[in-house]
């Protein structure tokens, strides 16, 4: 599934309930997800918040993730070695890029490690990021097309998607766009900043 998939099945979800012309917020990879459908339905879309958005194509995708979608070899590697290899370290050890300079919530980190070492689900993630950049390739040049309000969110300490690579490099390509960056902030401030993420949303809608 390319980004426009999934919008396009937002959309349909929207639409079943009765949502009209909503305002999309997006985290991460969701980032782009939002970003695609915005491209896709710009007169159905009032506005955008980008948190911590991935909108640049990856240099290289990680051999974890390419060996999960290979056939046959991925059916191993997803049943064998990710749930061996999810028990042999704590679950903090699997978010703490993602949460830093903050520490992974415990409760959190156990219970999402649990859901994403399930081999399907693991195998669709691998299958999504696989697929990504082709989708960030062809939407990039659109970026400016985005004339409804956008507000791009990021940490300062932000060690996934890289503010210079992501958050700034997009609010240069949407000049009416308004860029947010958090203090001693990483990756997540949904869970991190949470009051700060908020006010954002509110000031959108």
């Amino acid at each position: 599934m390319t980004l426009f998939d999934h919008a396009e099945l937002l959309h349909e979800t929207l639409n079943a309930l009765s949502v009209r012309r909503p305002v999309l917020v997006g985290s991460s990879w969701g980032g782009a997800v939002v970003l695609a459908y915005a491209l896709k339905y710009p007169e159905e879309t009032a506005g955008l918040v980008l948190l911590g958005a991935y909108v640049t194509p990856y240099e290289h995708l990680s051999a974890v993730n390419r060996v999960s979608t290979t056939p046959v070899l991925g059916d191993l590697f997803v049943h064998l070695v990710v749930p061996l290899a999810a028990r042999l370290k704590s679950s903090e050890f699997y978010f703490k890029d993602a949460f830093h300079p903050d520490e992974p919530p415990a409760d959190y980190a156990r219970k999402a490690l649990a859901l994403a070492r399930r081999p399907e689900p693991f195998r669709w993630n691998a299958q999504d990021m696989k697929s990504l950049n082709a989708s960030l390739k062809a939407m990039g040049p659109r970026w400016s097309e985005l004339r409804m309000p956008v507000t791009i969110v990021t940490g300062d300490s932000d060690a996934v998607a890289l503010p210079e690579r992501h958050a700034y490099r997009i609010h240069r390509v949407i000049p009416h766009s308004r860029l947010v960056v958090l203090p001693r902030t990483g990756h997540l401030p949904v869970f991190t900043k949470p009051r700060e993420v908020i006010s954002v949303i509110e000031e959108m809608a």
